[in-house]
């Protein structure tokens, strides 16, 4: 954490910022979304329950678990190895496309794999000629060589996968003490590789129900005391024709699909302390719009600074300037008259991130003032007060220091160390910002509302709440 510079600080400690960094990676399709095609799976699959409690598991975790049961049989597996087998195991799992299956998670079916996968990988092993195989790979050059191990899995060798195996194969074996040990080396690896992924596809193939498209399963997601489908979802399995959806998904409740013959697979909305973890979905990764507006607006607070004081700027002008540019550029896409949950496509946030680069670049170039450490024995009221003025809010929003006690006695409520750290004064930052945003653009405080956001939001006073609890 030191070493960071103590930006990462506003995430408390190194143990808190392992786990968040594992509840953000944990979710399907995860190497579409962080683009690490080129290395073999590294997620952990999650089991999933039905309503009545049963074990689940999604199809594309399954060829995760392929990958792993490969690398539980060749012990100490080496990362070329693992590398061709994983690009074979994702060109798989590309024919399941977008649609997000699940299936019963059986583990006498899954040990009944790996014991199969042992003994044909044992037998083909013993039935291989390696000593025709040294011949003939000593007579390679080592462009043919790549080619051959291209030739193992007839994946599409886009220019970054040929520059990633090549990369692995002129370096495999370079501790070999000779040239001859290193064609051994290099030809028992091609062997393991070729037969392994043979055997991988016999299992494919021998079990379609497990690694084939066939929806049988919807998503029940789950965020708090709220549950929804994804109406795409309920159209597909019903083989219901409906207006194509790519950036917003619209939710059904359940109740409204009720009596149909539907498994339910229930699926919780996580979130690490920074933002939600992604959702995959048709046409890439989506998270709820009231997550995707409030990462946005965490991104304008420490992303980009935003609201902090830059130089000797006209503060009055730039507030104007920017709450004239957020205010039509949120209503479009955060629609408060919306009261049912929906999703937004995950890049939105990005999209946002540049409309204001392109705003606002050159005032954004200008510097702004750092969050200072907290000291051992924690912060007190005055000394966020303290804070916000260093950090020149009070010109941005001369009402915030109004909020700080609501806001400190939440954060002094919910803290997790014995005393109040940095990172708690980062949330309490953030959330007196969060309250002066809401409370000068209407709608989206009216959105937040519709959406069930209000008390994720600290300190902030919602009328609209009132109104509903009278």
């Amino acid at each position: 954490m030191k070493v960071s510079n103590q930006k990462l600080e506003m995430y408390g400690s190194a143990e808190e910022l392992l786990e968040n960094v594992k509840i953000y990676r944990s979710f399907p399709k995860i190497h579409k979304f962080f683009l690490t095609d080129l290395e073999p799976f590294q997620t952990t699959p999650t089991i999933y329950r039905n309503l009545n409690d049963k074990p689940y598991i999604c199809k594309h975790d399954l060829f995760v678990i392929l990958q792993n049961l490969v690398a539980k049989i060749f012990k100490n597996s080496d990362l070329e190895f693992l590398t061709i087998v994983a690009y074979h195991l994702k060109q798989q799992a590309e024919k399941l496309g977008d649609s997000m299956e699940f299936v019963p998670l059986d583990t006498n079916v899954l040990k009944d794999i790996q014991e199969e996968l042992r003994i044909d990988m044992s037998r083909r092993l013993k039935a291989h000629n390696h000593r025709k195989l040294k011949i003939e790979m000593s007579q390679l050059s080592y462009p043919k060589i790549i080619e051959i191990f291209k030739k193992i899995t007839p994946i599409d060798w886009d220019p970054n996968r040929h520059d990633r195996i090549e990369t692995l194969i002129k370096h495999y074996g370079r501790t070999a003490k000779n040239e001859r040990a290193r064609i051994e080396e290099l030809s028992t690896l091609y062997t393991a590789t070729r037969i392994t992924v043979e055997c991988l596809q016999n299992v494919i193939e021998k079990h379609p129900e497990l690694f084939l498209p066939d929806r049988k399963t919807v998503r029940l997601f789950e965020d708090g005391d709220e549950q929804f489908v994804m109406r795409s979802e309920v159209l597909d399995i019903l083989r219901t024709k409906g207006t194509p959806e790519h950036i917003f998904l619209s939710t059904m409740k359940l109740a409204d699909i009720s009596g149909k013959n539907i498994e339910f697979i229930r699926y919780p909305i996580h979130r690490a302390k920074h933002c939600a973890v992604p959702i995959p979905g048709p046409s890439g990764f989506y998270v709820l719009a009231v997550d995707s507006l409030l990462e946005t607006l965490k991104m304008m607070i420490f992303g980009l600074k935003l609201f902090q004081k830059r130089g000797n700027w006209d503060v009055d002008r730039w507030r104007i300037q920017l709450m004239d540019a957020m205010g039509p550029m949120f209503n479009t896409v955060y629609k408060k008259e919306e009261k049912d949950p929906y999703f937004f496509h995950h890049e939105i946030v990005n999209v946002c991130r540049q409309q204001f680069l392109e705003c606002f670049g050159n005032t954004l170039n200008l510097p702004t003032a750092d969050i200072r450490s907290v000291k051992p024995q924690g912060f007190t009221l005055e000394d966020l007060k303290i804070e916000l003025t260093h950090l020149g809010l009070t010109d941005m929003f001369p009402d915030i220091l109004y909020h700080t006690g609501r806001v400190y006695s939440e954060i002094e409520k919910n803290k997790k160390g014995r005393c109040l750290r940095t990172c708690d004064l980062y949330y309490a930052i953030e959330n007196c910002q969060l309250i002066c945003i809401f409370n000068r653009i209407i709608n989206l405080k009216i959105f937040l509302h519709n959406q069930k956001g209000c008390k994720r939001v600290l300190g902030l006073e919602c009328e609209y709440c009132d109104k509903d609890e009278q």
